[in-house]
C-alpha cells in the first residue's frame, strides 16, 4: 500500500486573529499511490445534508461524508488492516453487503468522554436483511451471540466484540449503544460551510484541554484538504506580538 512518504503536498497558509486555515492539494507521481488516492475521492459524492442538523447531542467529534458503497469497499479493500476486519466479520455477519448498500450522506460521531461511538449511513436497499437468519446460525457457530432487541437493532456480542446495528427505512445504523433515531437538534452552525463538500470533520477538542479549541477539516473537491484550526490563548498572543 501507498505511505505518507509516496505524497507531494503544495500547502497555502492564512494566519487570522484566533486561528489558523490551510489549504492543501495532495498528489503523488507514485502511479500506484495516486491510483489509491484516486479510489478514496472516488468513493466520496457531495453530501445532500441529511445528518448536517442530527448530530447527537454531546458529541465530542463527528465527521459527515457524501459515499457510494461500492467504491467505498474497494478503496477498503486496498487497506490490508481494515480488508482483514472485513473477512473477519464475514464469519458472522456480511459487513462487507452492508457498506456496498450504501448510497448517500454518512455521519460518524463519538463521544469518547462516554465510551460512545456510532455510524449513521444512508443505504440504497437493504437486500442483505434476507441473510439475517443465516448470520445468527453463523454466530452461534463460531461463539458469537446475534440477537434482536426490543428497540429492533441487533446485538452482535462475543468476547472481543460488542456492536449494534440496525436498519431503519433505508438507513444503516452500526455502534457501542442500541439503536436510537435520530432528531433535529437545531441548525448546525457549520451547515453554511458543509454544503456541497464531500467530507467535513469537527473534532471538539475542548474537553481534551490542548491548544487548539476546535479543528475543521473538510474537503470539496479531489485532493483538497481545508484545515481550520480555532486557537487558545497562547497562539493568540503570539499573533497579537507579530
Amino acid at each position: 500500500g501507498a505511505k505518507p512518504a509516496d505524497y507531494e503536498v503544495v500547502p497555502g497558509v492564512n494566519l487570522r486573529e484566533g486561528g489558523v486555515d490551510v489549504q492543501s492539494l495532495l498528489f503523488s507521481t507514485n502511479e500506484k499511490a495516486q491510483a489509491e488516492f484516486d479510489s478514496y475521492f472516488a468513493s466520496l459524492k457531495p453530501m445532500k445534508g441529511e445528518y448536517i442538523n442530527k448530530i447527537p447531542h454531546e458529541t465530542k467529534i463527528w465527521a459527515c461524508m457524501g459515499a457510494n458503497g461500492d467504491k467505498l469497499v474497494d478503496m477498503m479493500k486496498r487497506m490490508p488492516k481494515l480488508k482483514e476486519a472485513m473477512l473477519a466479520a464475514g464469519f458472522v455477519v456480511d459487513a462487507e453487503q452492508m457498506l456496498r448498500a450504501i448510497d448517500g450522506d454518512v455521519m460518524i460521531y463519538m463521544k469518547p468522554d462516554k465510551e460512545e461511538m456510532g455510524l449513521y449511513a444512508q443505504l440504497g436497499h437493504s437486500d442483505f436483511m434476507k441473510d439475517v437468519d443465516s448470520w445468527m446460525e453463523s454466530a452461534d457457530k463460531y461463539g458469537y451471540s446475534l440477537k434482536l432487541e426490543s428497540t429492533g437493532s441487533y446485538q452482535l456480542k462475543g468476547d472481543d466484540i460488542d456492536l449494534h446495528w440496525a436498519i431503519d427505512g433505508k438507513q444503516l445504523y452500526v455502534g457501542t449503544d442500541t439503536y436510537t433515531p435520530l432528531t433535529e437538534q437545531g441548525k448546525n452552525r457549520f451547515k453554511d460551510d458543509m454544503d456541497g463538500a464531500l467530507f467535513y470533520a469537527f473534532p471538539d477538542l475542548n474537553f481534551e484541554h490542548v491548544i487548539a479549541n476546535s479543528i475543521i477539516v473538510k474537503s470539496t473537491k479531489p485532493g483538497e484538504i481545508i484545515i481550520k484550526a480555532d486557537i487558545a490563548s497562547f497562539p493568540e498572543i503570539l499573533w497579537k506580538g507579530l
